[in-house]
């Protein structure tokens, strides 16, 4: 018997066994979670707990990876949640509002189960502790400049409808892959000077969008007054911008169409721009704490009602 022990459910458990049969967080009773209540005790015990406290930890860091995972319609295949890029959006998503202790405790875990529980994910060599993957380089002028020429290009009106709808809202605006699909005619607003898109799920903003693009969505909402803007997308689909990426047609002399690398060359576009660090974080959705620590420390300008603009990159 194992010395360490927890107290759960009012209950002194010694034993990590005990764990699995007891543990129901507060979202225990929801439909995906009773679906997939199997696989997290499965992932939780692939690295073989010693202790109760360790079975536990490894249960609530799972079960809360694989929430924030359904909040963002994403899917739940091992291969594909168990990516390290997968897990580092995660860490710097969800974990970002944790403690310290706390996110060090989820993230340890999450990236011992990892590659565990994948076979093809790219875990080894094992990330360095503390170390996070780099955001994809952005995209060149002259390469955002050819995906117009794309666009256009798209063999149907259904390719051309997903294309701009991507293109506008993940270089306009900043949106992820996933949020994009979110999307429908009513969250796109016209203001005196500027687009915004209302962004729905996990993270909900309001973003102005960039003025190279802010007509062309406004057109685009216009044009498609019901349902998604990408489209018809299947009500909690897996794996959505993927699905979507393959009625797209890019040529070999372009690079690939990857809407994480358009948020990227969004985001150095709002930085280069004379944007206060807290409304660019605002504005794509994240928890940067090590960053928000610098806003106090930032120049106050006397005219924060022109930020929207300036994320905008200019009036129309």
């Amino acid at each position: 018997m194992s010395h360490n022990r927890v107290l759960l459910r009012r209950v002194w458990i010694y034993e990590p066994e005990q764990v699995y049969s007891l543990y129901r967080p507060r979202f225990h009773e929801k439909g995906w979670f009773v679906a997939h209540r199997r696989t997290i005790e499965g992932c939780a015990r692939s690295i073989n707990p010693a202790t109760p406290s360790a079975a536990l930890n490894a249960m609530v860091a799972v079960s809360y990876f694989f929430r924030w995972a359904v909040e963002n319609h994403l899917s739940l295949e091992m291969e594909d949640l168990f990516h390290p890029d997968t897990v580092e959006w995660y860490i710097s998503d969800y974990l970002a509002r944790l403690s310290p202790l706390r996110a060090t405790t989820h993230r340890s875990m999450l990236r011992r189960i990892g590659p565990e529980v994948t076979r093809r994910a790219p875990w080894r060599p094992k990330p360095e502790a503390f170390t996070r993957l780099k955001l994809k380089a952005p995209y060149s002028v002259r390469q955002t400049t050819g995906f117009d020429r794309i666009l256009e290009d798209q063999p149907t009106e259904k390719a051309r409808r997903i294309f701009a709808a991507i293109l506008y809202l993940c270089l306009g605006a900043g949106l992820r892959g996933p949020e994009v699909a979110l999307v429908h005619a009513h969250h796109v607003t016209r203001h005196d000077g500027y687009v915004s898109v209302r962004v729905e799920g996990p993270k909900p903003r309001d973003v102005p969008i960039r003025h190279e693009y802010a007509q062309q969505l406004f057109e685009l909402a216009l044009a498609y007054p019901e349902g998604p803007l990408v489209g018809h997308v299947r009500e909690n689909e897996k794996d959505i911008t993927s699905k979507l990426k393959r009625c797209l047609k890019v040529p070999d002399w372009s690079p690939s169409f990857v809407p994480a690398r358009l948020r990227t060359t969004w985001m150095v576009n709002v930085l280069n721009g004379d944007v206060r660090l807290s409304a660019v974080l605002e504005a794509a959705g994240v928890e940067g704490h090590s960053l928000r620590d610098l806003v106090p420390h930032l120049t106050e300008r006397d005219d924060p009602d022109d930020e929207a603009m300036r994320l905008a990159g200019g009036s129309l």
